[in-house]
Order: structure tokens, then sequence, then C-alpha cells
């Protein structure tokens, strides 16, 4: 495990030990890291060499101290900002360093769609609606569940690879439309996740989420683009608003 005989120092070599563990989700984020004692005894060094690796680890905010209680992982942050612009959660993740990706739970046209939703995105009465609905993870963390309808413009979606790709990226490739989504209304409250979310999410059941409602815009044609639902944001990351 240790080589005493590396030309890399114990305390860096401790230090990847406990990185890797962490990224293999042995130590989960907010949980405890072992005693410095038990650690020393685990990896066969010194008290000394334990306390410097925490110490840097400490330093570039993986773990942090809790007087009286130990060693704790740290949650990552993850900031979202609020402005005009429709970012998508694939632009999101990049901005804080993190990878998106995508599980697809439902995809369907809507042949009966509420007269509300119609009434969202300025659709006669008797028109179809496009509903796609997809898990997101940054960095392998399920963070949200979005759900998102579209008018049958969009239905070059229905054939998209939509957990591989940015469905933002997909549209905006597509000539057959113009989008260039801006921020109409949106809301965003606390609600509790029911079994469903928890499931996904990888939470308690009655945990508080953020529950974020929208309507996007096409900037060019002046019309609803889509209505945006998500829910997340739980207690897997620290959550910021940047406005």
């Amino acid at each position: 495990m240790i080589d005493s005989n590396s030309i890399t120092p114990l305390y860096l070599q401790v230090k990847e030990h406990i990185l890797s563990d962490i990224h293999s989700e042995k130590y989960q984020p907010n949980g405890r890291l072992p005693a410095e004692k038990e650690l020393a005894a685990m990896y066969n060094v010194s008290m000394i060499t334990i306390r410097r690796a925490i110490s840097e680890l400490v330093d570039e905010h993986v773990l942090q101290k809790k007087q009286g209680k130990g060693t704790f992982i740290t949650k990552k942050s993850f900031s979202r900002p609020y402005s005009q612009k429709a970012l998508s959660f694939t632009e999101i993740c990049s901005a804080n360093h993190m990878k998106a990706s995508a599980k697809l739970l439902r995809r369907e046209v809507l042949t009966n769609p509420e007269p509300e939703l119609l009434r969202k995105l300025e659709l006669p009465e008797g028109s179809q609606v496009l509903l796609i609905e997809r898990l997101r993870f940054a960095d392998e963390i399920p963070i949200v569940i979005e759900r998102d309808c579209f008018s049958m413009d969009y239905d070059f979606l229905l054939e998209a690879d939509l957990e591989r790709n940015s469905m933002y990226q997909i549209i905006r490739e597509n000539r057959a439309v113009d989008l260039r989504p801006v921020v109409g209304q949106r809301f965003v409250t606390i609600a509790k996740a029911d079994a469903r979310i928890a499931k996904y999410l990888k939470i308690r059941e009655s945990t508080p989420v953020l529950q974020y409602v929208g309507l996007c815009w096409e900037m060019i044609s002046d019309r609803p683009a889509h209505t945006s639902f998500q829910i997340g944001y739980g207690e897997q990351l620290e959550f910021a608003l940047c406005f």
C-alpha cells in the first residue's frame, strides 16, 4: 500500500490513497474520516505523516476539521447562475468544473396535454406536446430531475441521444428551429422529496429539495420555447444561486 522505498514522500502517498478512497466512494461526502491514530495504523506510517497529509487536504478544501468531532469529507459546491440567459445543465456543470451526464426517464408525445400547459406554450387547443424527463448527474452524483415540455416543432428530439449529449446543443445544431433561449418566468421554492424523487436522487424521503419552475423563450421569434421543471439540488452538494 505505502512504499517506504519510493521517491514519493510518504505523506503524498497517504494523501493519494485518501483521495482515491473518496473518489471510489469508500468515504461519502460529509462522511467522517477514520481517526488519525486509525489511519496511522492502516497505512503503517507515523502520526506526523498522517497529519501532514490531512493538513494539505484541508487546505485544498477536500477535508474539513470539526472541533471535537473529527475530520470530514467536504461536500462539493454547485453554483447555478441566476441570469436572464437560459443555461443548460451541461453548461452549468462545466462552469463548476464537473462532468454532466443524464439518464432518460420519459420521452413521449402528450396527445391530450393540460390546457394550462398549452396556454404557457401559447399553443392552440388540440395541439400535441413533447415531454422529456431526465435524471441529471454531476460527476456521477444524481443532482436533479428535469422535465421539459416543447411544441412539436422540436419533434427531432424524439430520436436524439439525450443521455450522452446536451439537449440544448442538439437543438442549436438543428436548422429546423432557431432557439436562442432566454429565461421568462421562473419560480424557486422549497419542496420535500417524495418516494420517487428520493429513489432517483439517492436521498432520504422528505429531504428538503429545491423546485425550479420556469419558461424559456425563443429570443428571435419572441415565443415560448419550452417549459422547465426541475426538482433536486438536495443534500448531495452545497448549492448556491449566483446573482
